[in-house]
């Protein structure tokens, strides 16, 4: 059994201006649901003050309005509960986890897409999750917020494109249930 794996970005509400900045979350979508039902999320929050959690949440991925798109990274080979079970393991904290090359540059610390894409990275060494993603994080983590960004643009000046090109790349925007999604 394998099921749709999507990473869910959201404007950032530490950096609300910069339209390349994301906080990302995981989405796993269970056979035969849609986008638009409720399914269950998992993302770390972090807060002034306050030590990184752990949220998993059963939601619609629309309903907040901070919500720019879905990236289709291809399928997990793991249950629901197994999903979970994987996901909840993860530290929250970066640990022994280098930090991206881009965050460094950038003064950042630890976070969400960081500790998204050490999840990736286990699974996909588990060979749970059955998708090409590239040995480089940074790699990865630019093609992301790339098409996040090119959505976010799409979205903000209320666009009618059914492409998006990234990094020379042109992929069809999917609206499965008016659930704005694009492939990595």
């Amino acid at each position: 059994m394998s099921s749709p794996l999507y990473l869910a970005l959201y404007k950032s509400r530490s950096y609300p201006d910069d339209t390349d900045k994301f906080h990302w979350a995981r989405a796993p979508l269970p056979k035969g649901e849609s986008l638009n039902a409720k399914i269950q999320v998992y993302q770390i929050i972090s807060r002034p003050n306050v030590p990184c959690q752990t949220s998993h949440t059963s939601t619609n991925l629309t309903k907040l309005g901070a919500f720019v798109t879905c990236v289709y990274i291809g399928h997990v080979r793991l249950t629901p509960e197994a999903i979970k079970l994987a996901v909840t393991k993860q530290p929250t904290e970066k640990g022994d986890t280098p930090l991206l090359p881009m965050h460094q540059a950038q003064g950042r610390g630890w976070s969400c897409a960081q500790w998204i894409i050490r999840t990736l990275q286990d699974e996909f060494v588990a060979k749970d999750l059955m998708v090409l993603t590239p040995s480089d994080s940074n790699d990865f983590y630019i093609r992301v917020c790339g098409l996040g960004q090119a959505m976010r643009r799409i979205l903000d000046d209320d666009l009618d494109d059914e492409s998006v090109t990234v990094g020379g790349i042109t992929r069809e925007i999917k609206s499965p249930n008016g659930v704005p999604s694009v492939d990595i």
